[in-house]
């Protein structure tokens, strides 16, 4: 028979009708809990508790503050308190709950009694059940009932901030990175305390794009817990992106400093790079009024400078100026272009390789830059027009011709993808990834044995061709051979791991595309696994 262990607090006093009555709080430990367990709970739900009145009351909070190993914190609460003593206990208790303690309320010298059963215990219990469904479930990757597990638990208790914060997890673990972020800003409305969940938005926030605000809630959390070694990692990656690479080196050397070793090489040589281009000297940013045209070579490779240093509204400036020297120069519009395209700055890239094109219909560069930038936006057509526009100014170069391929494959013009793929093919034989996407449409198009050939090629040039090897991993499935189709999707995901994600994450990160039957296929493997 388990024995249940009992811990007493001492909390606070009640005034009631009579005068003032003491009483005190009886809480009863989960199987397998420790006097330690338990004071470090306590500590954190009265804190949380104390947190969750200064952020939803009229408190004033003042005083000093503690820092816990854990990154939580002690706050000193004085002033005019909205939720009073006894909402505040509530709010302390129903932290406890969901960590799976039940209590009860007694009177100093009472008989103590039996484990309660309140309904709000009950309820706790359930919400802490359907939490740790939701984990099983996210283990094993089936990331859809892991969601369904914790909405079911904030159905039970609306305020269960890890509840959001893990439907927060298996939502960004399926690239839907705005679900993900609404669920993780309820987890820090609820818990402002929250280091974990300020951390998942930043990666939300950076896979949208949006550094400065993922830089921010990387802050937060270092603010949080100042030990948190992967937060210091990852601002400093995105300190990287928006170019101050100052303090990316200063948050590199932090998080090593804290243990930190998974640090991507190419990242480091990269950096490296970018802070030895920086000591050389800053490049002047004053610009003279009166130029002439012979100046204008000098502004573009300042321009390209700034860009290299990550300094760009000084290189889009100094492009700018060029344009002013010399209003005919396709170079410095197409530089523009490149440039916006690359800080997702769309209809101005747009505008500038349009004019670019405009003053040079032999511009090849510009209406490279056209064709990705209206494939990002989902302008099919207009893509199309211009990577046939690159074709004509350069048909041996075959990035028209797979560019072209991608276009056509989107919109379901398979026989022509496969003919630009062809072409694409003949120009550049060792091209493993034309291979590779012949090789796809041929699956989406029932030519299983012309696909196997394909993506066997691609694997021959490029053996760590993750994509390669769910191709095949299709092409056995179709062939009802079900263990080969497992093994070679395994081997996909030890090549890379976000296979684990499925299709419709991977498309939403931008970084493949995949024909309808194909993703229904890969979907299928996945719940094989």
């Amino acid at each position: 028979m388990k024995v249940m262990r009992v811990f007493l607090l001492l909390v606070v006093f009640a005034v009631g009708l009579s005068g003032c009555a003491r009483y005190q709080w009886r809480y009863t430990f989960p199987p397998g809990g420790t006097q330690s367990d338990f004071n470090r709970d306590i500590a954190y739900c009265n804190d949380y508790a104390r947190t969750w009145c200064a952020t939803n009351g009229t408190m004033v909070v003042s005083g000093s503050r503690q820092d816990y190993s854990w990154g939580q914190r002690n706050v000193n609460i004085s002033g005019n308190r909205a939720c009073g003593d006894q909402q505040l206990e509530n709010v302390r208790n129903d932290c406890m709950g969901m960590k799976g303690y039940t209590y009860t309320r007694e009177k100093v010298g009472q008989e103590r009694s039996v484990q309660s059963t309140q309904p709000k215990n009950v309820m706790a219990s359930e919400a802490k059940a359907h939490i740790d469904r939701g984990i099983d479930y996210g283990k094993q990757g089936q990331l859809d009932q892991a969601i369904a597990e914790f909405t079911k638990a904030i159905e039970i208790n609306p305020r269960h901030a890890e509840a959001y914060y893990n439907r927060g997890v298996s939502y960004l673990r399926k690239g839907q990175y705005d679900q993900a972020t609404s669920d993780y800003t309820k987890a820090i409305e609820i818990n402002p305390r929250y280091a974990e969940a300020y951390y998942n938005r930043a990666v939300s926030y950076w896979k949208k794009g949006q550094y400065d605000q993922a830089t921010s809630d990387y802050t937060k959390a270092i603010e949080i817990n100042p030990r948190h070694a992967e937060a210091y990692y990852n601002r400093a990656v995105s300190y990287y992106r928006i170019g101050d690479y100052g303090k990316s080196w200063e948050d590199l050397e932090k998080a090593k400093s804290l243990g930190y070793n998974r640090i991507h090489p190419g990242f480091l040589e990269d950096l490296q790079k970018k802070r030895e281009a920086m000591k050389i000297g800053s490049i002047p940013s004053t610009q003279p009024k009166n130029v002439t045209a012979s100046e204008a070579k000098a502004y573009i490779d300042r321009g390209i400078a700034y860009e290299n240093q990550g300094q760009y509204q000084e290189a889009i400036e100094s492009y700018k100026q060029v344009t002013r020297i010399n209003p005919n120069d396709d170079k410095a519009y197409s530089r523009l272009g490149s440039l916006y395209g690359k800080l997702n700055r769309f209809q101005e890239a747009i505008d500038a390789c349009k004019e670019a094109t405009r003053l040079n219909s032999n511009d090849v560069n510009a209406y490279g830059i056209l064709g990705a930038t209206y494939s990002k936006l989902g302008r099919h057509e207009e893509a199309i027009e211009a990577f046939k526009q690159t074709i004509r100014i350069s048909p041996n170069d075959p990035r028209g011709h797979f560019g072209l391929s991608v276009q056509y494959g989107q919109i379901g013009r398979y026989d022509e993808a496969i003919e630009a793929l062809n072409q694409a093919i003949r120009i550049n034989p060792n091209n493993a990834n034309a291979y590779n996407n012949r090789g796809y449409v041929y699956l989406e198009v029932g030519k299983d044995q012309s696909a196997l050939q394909d993506l066997q090629k691609a694997i021959e040039l490029d053996k760590n061709k993750a994509n390669s090897y769910v191709g095949l991993s299709i092409f056995y499935l179709h062939e009802m051979k079900i263990e080969e189709a497992k093994n070679y999707y395994k081997k996909a995901i030890e090549i890379e791991p976000s296979w684990k994600l499925g299709p419709d994450a991977l498309e939403k990160e931008k970084r493949y595309w995949f024909p309808p039957k194909v993703k229904q296929n890969i979907n299928e493997i996945l719940s094989l696994l």
